[in-house]
């Protein structure tokens, strides 16, 4: 996601700061996706990514998710697991008092 959209809508602010890929940048935002649809297959009805518990995985996930609605590369219609997933987030204080 962060590669796609510097080498795309940020390319003026981050080229001179990082190494971009203008050339990848569509490429980069499909293998995101796809990533996302995999992600949705494994959920299944689990709580979490990784179970029952909160990891890293899931902080990491939901701010991934976070950005990546605000940059035009959300969750797809279909990613109903990964919704549920990102409400249930989303609505734990800690997240709430960062938004």
């Amino acid at each position: 996601m962060t590669q796609g959209f510097r080498g795309a809508e940020r390319l003026q602010l981050f080229e001179n700061r990082t190494h971009c890929l203008p050339m990848a940048a569509d490429d980069l935002k499909a293998t995101a996706r796809e990533g996302l649809a995999w992600l949705e297959g494994q959920l299944g009805e689990r709580p979490f990514i990784a179970g029952e518990a909160m990891t890293v995985d899931d902080l990491l996930l939901f701010s991934f998710i976070e950005f990546g609605a605000l940059v035009g590369q959300g969750l797809a219609p279909g990613h109903q697991r990964l919704a549920r997933w990102h409400d249930h987030m989303a609505s734990r204080p800690s997240a709430a008092a960062t938004a």
